[in-house]
């Protein structure tokens, strides 16, 4: 209850996964489209973490299998 009304959430997984897939797609089409020192900047952050591999201490590479 929360203002004398009554709420009800429901969690839709397979719209979940789809979000997830999407979001994913977005991110590296980012970082496709950026230089190498904003894929540099860009790996600091959490969410595009997963998808840049480190080659060597100034080399990054987009990984598309994560």
């Amino acid at each position: 209850m929360l203002g004398g009304r009554r709420y009800i959430v429901g969690r839709n997984h397979h719209e979940a996964e789809n979000d997830t897939t999407d979001r994913g797609a977005s991110i590296v089409a980012a970082l496709n489209g950026s230089s190498s020192g904003a894929t540099r900047r860009s790996s600091a952050m959490s969410a595009t973490r997963r998808y840049v591999k480190r080659i060597s201490e100034e080399h990054f590479e987009i990984d598309p299998a994560a």
